[in-house]
């Protein structure tokens, strides 16, 4: 199928006119990137997004998500721990660690 110059300019007026309506896409334009040093208040699959978009790579799926978040998670956590969740020797017992 071919398609004119002026059918194209047509559809990319089309599409501009559709994304440009009040309230489309607010939230997600205005988000940006997340707050890696605060990332337990961030959307999981945002974050997880971020990390893979650095890396240049499309994230898993699936149960390969899962696993994939549960790895970032432990690494973030060494790097930023999350301030809700403070450690105390009951949690180290009660985990084997002592």
């Amino acid at each position: 199928m071919k398609i004119t110059k002026t059918q194209l300019k047509k559809l990319i007026r089309e599409e501009l006119a559709e994304y440009s309506r009040p309230g489309r896409l607010v939230k997600e334009v205005s988000r940006g990137m997340p707050n890696m040093k605060e990332w337990w208040n961030e959307d999981p699959k945002d974050v997880m997004s971020f990390v893979y978009w650095l890396k240049g790579q499309l994230p898993p799926a699936g149960e390969d998500w899962d696993a994939a978040w549960e790895s970032l998670k432990q690494q973030l956590e060494k790097r930023h721990p999350s301030r809700g969740r403070v450690e105390t020797s009951v949690d180290k017992w009660h985990s084997g660690i002592e």
